[in-house]
């Protein structure tokens, strides 16, 4: 191809990025895969009921409307022969889908979907997957 032919199609190529308009935003990166031990740290703050309102806010959708049933459940996960890891982060543009690893003393451990959303630089549990959580063991949402 010629470099004046070259010169063309890119021309019509800016052109019609350009006719986008200011309103219509590219592609942005993608956003980056949390290990799986970042996220089991941010359920743990999310549930630990001494760590400040506004940090455990900041990991759960629905933020501090979430705080009364995060409450709720850290205080019943607490003391409980349970242990909570995040689990196979897999990454599929602004969500993140994990499992929830729940091992009970002398009961094994199941498996439950978690849904991470990624919102202002941040991972963030899901209000469907907090709610899943505080349903079960607090029978309540308040988000």
């Amino acid at each position: 191809m010629s470099t004046r032919k070259r010169a063309t199609l890119l021309t019509a190529i800016l052109a019609g990025v350009m006719s986008l308009g200011p309103g219509v935003a590219l592609a942005q990166p993608a956003a980056p895969t949390p290990s799986s031990e970042q996220l089991t740290a941010s359920l743990k703050t999310i549930f630990d009921t001494e760590a400040s309102p506004s940090d455990r806010a900041k990991y759960v959708e629905g933020g501090s409307k979430a705080i009364p049933s995060a409450d709720s459940v850290g205080n019943a996960l607490r003391g409980a022969p349970v242990t909570l890891r995040v689990q196979d982060p897999i990454v599929n543009g602004d969500q993140l889908d994990t499992q929830l690893a729940v091992a009970l003393a002398g009961m094994g451990v199941r498996s439950y979907p978690l849904v991470w959303i990624y919102r202002d630089e941040q991972w963030k549990l899901s209000n469907q997957s907090f709610c899943a959580i505080a349903n079960q063991i607090s029978n309540s949402c308040s988000v």
